[in-house]
């Protein structure tokens, strides 16, 4: 294996707990009752995908378009960010981007979030000095579960899809880097809900030194 490519919501920082109460403010503006669970599907899908499931579901028709809730959020997770006082980068995970690094791994970043959304993660907590390339949200036609923006990331590290391994912390990313016909670290973070990571290759709770050796032993299954 020569790249590993992380999602960045749940992965590198724990961001789902601001974007659902984010979320929970724009629900309740349009008076939409979402279940928890409901919630939970969306974990991992682009804005895009999202709205228009939410759309016709709830019947926003004639109310607002696609593109103007796309924004609100969009606007609305910034924001929620950038105020926040809790968000940082999960525990461990930069010791690991220190490993990769040092050893000569390649790493980027593959989010359904927006570029403003991804820059604004990679400034702040100064990651360039590890990804070499992201691909947001927008950049592929077709989202997560589908294996497009991982196959981009691949492409543009330039090395082969066999030879990534993704670490993700939802259902609708491993089914994606599974598709791609990657190797797939399920990355089990409770605030990210309760997610199906059963088709990853291995599973994970935390960025531990000896959670590390299981990622090593994926590179070594060839």
């Amino acid at each position: 294996m020569k790249a590993v490519i992380f999602d960045m919501d749940g992965v590198i920082i724990d961001s789902e707990p601001i974007y659902t109460e984010a979320d929970k403010k724009i629900f309740e503006k349009l008076s939409i009752d979402m279940s928890k669970e409901e919630i939970e599907s969306y974990v991992g899908k682009n804005s895009y995908d999202m709205w228009t499931e939410v759309y016709e579901k709830y019947g926003l028709q004639g109310k607002f378009s696609i593109n103007e809730l796309v924004k609100y959020q969009r606007k609305m997770f910034l924001e929620h960010l950038n105020n926040s006082e809790k968000l940082s980068t999960i525990s461990g995970v930069i010791d690991w981007m220190q490993y990769f690094k040092d050893n000569g791994i390649k790493m980027a970043i593959a989010s359904s979030s927006s570029k403003e959304i991804v820059s604004f993660v990679i400034d702040k907590f100064k990651l360039r000095e590890y990804i070499e390339i992201y691909v947001d949200g927008d950049s592929v036609k077709k989202g997560k579960p589908n294996p497009d923006i991982f196959l981009k990331a691949a492409s543009e590290l330039g090395i082969e899809p066999n030879e990534c391994i993704v670490i993700e912390d939802s259902y609708n990313g491993v089914r994606a880097a599974k598709s791609a016909g990657m190797k797939c670290l399920g990355f089990k973070n409770l605030n990210s809900g309760d997610q199906d990571l059963s088709l990853g290759d291995n599973i994970i709770h935390s960025y531990s030194k000896k959670n590390l050796n299981k990622v090593i032993n994926l590179f070594d299954k060839r």
